[in-house]
């Protein structure tokens, strides 16, 4: 990561009611840049910039979103229904970022994959994609667990309390399934 003033999030979401709910969860770290996309075209020109120093540091990215101008290049014809458009752009970034004439960076992007879908041959599909290098959250999911991620990634320190971090310290659940 270089040392710029703010680290920079692409937050890529359609959804408004999931965007001001990340939005939230980073608006009190002033060294964090939330930078957001509301389709796969949108994205694109987040991901890769005219200016590699304008490229982000890491990517939250919902799965199922409109193509937008994006359609032709994620080949949106084969997804009709805009199911796999998350995966497609992750599989283009992927791709790119592996390629010779690659310069915007030599590391791949840290992804947080959002998503309600949770099977199992997607979620493979997603951790090849992936490769070590981010985290698939299945909605709703636990944005403590996605702050402290993302701020260990970025390398800043995390405002979670460690103690909402772990499970154990949940009140123990009855038997009957009540608290």
């Amino acid at each position: 990561m270089d040392n710029r003033a703010k680290k920079k999030i692409a937050l890529v979401e359609d959804d408004p009611g999931s965007r001001r709910a990340i939005k939230q969860i980073f608006e009190s770290y002033s060294e964090i840049e939330l930078v957001k996309a509301v389709d796969a075209g949108e994205a694109m020109k987040i991901l890769f910039p005219d200016l590699p120093e304008n490229r982000p540091d890491a990517v939250i990215l919902d799965l199922m979103m409109p193509y937008g101008t994006a359609a032709e290049q994620l080949n949106a014809k084969s997804d009709p229904d805009c199911v796999e458009t998350g995966v497609n752009l992750l599989h283009f970034l992927r791709k790119s970022e592996k390629s010779a004439d690659n310069c915007l960076s030599s590391d791949l992007l840290w992804v947080a994959v959002t998503t309600v879908r949770n099977n199992p041959q997607l979620i493979r599909k997603l951790e090849q994609l992936l490769e070590k290098r981010g985290c698939i959250y299945t909605k709703p999911f636990d944005t403590f667990k996605l702050e402290d991620n993302l701020t260990q990634v970025l390398g800043i320190k995390s405002q979670v309390d460690p103690i909402l971090l772990a499970h154990e310290h949940l009140p123990p659940v009855q038997k009957d399934g009540g608290r």
